[in-house]
């Protein structure tokens, strides 16, 4: 028997793979942006592996990408509306 406690793992993807799952589930994202919006700090959170490589949480990419697309709308005037 283990004494560690019975929690879920997380699923942490490196930068590339990252960059895949954005592009496979929400057609955006590239390695390139996601370490650039790591270094202005508008990006997804990450951890920092050994000091050399960000490490992303999928639920993360996920909370973070869906704010990204923003409202949907029925129709294109919807969002001239809004800025109005």
């Amino acid at each position: 028997m283990n004494d560690f406690p019975t929690t879920a793992r997380r699923q942490l993807l490196r930068r590339p793979a990252a960059a895949a799952y954005l592009q496979a589930h929400y057609g955006f994202g590239t390695e390139k942006s996601l370490a650039k919006r790591a270094c202005v700090g508008d990006g997804p959170p990450y951890l920092k592996a050994c000091g050399r490589f960000a490490l992303y949480d999928v639920d993360e990419l996920d909370a973070w990408a869906q704010r990204q697309l923003g409202k949907q709308a029925s129709k294109a005037s919807a969002f001239s509306e809004e800025a109005a």
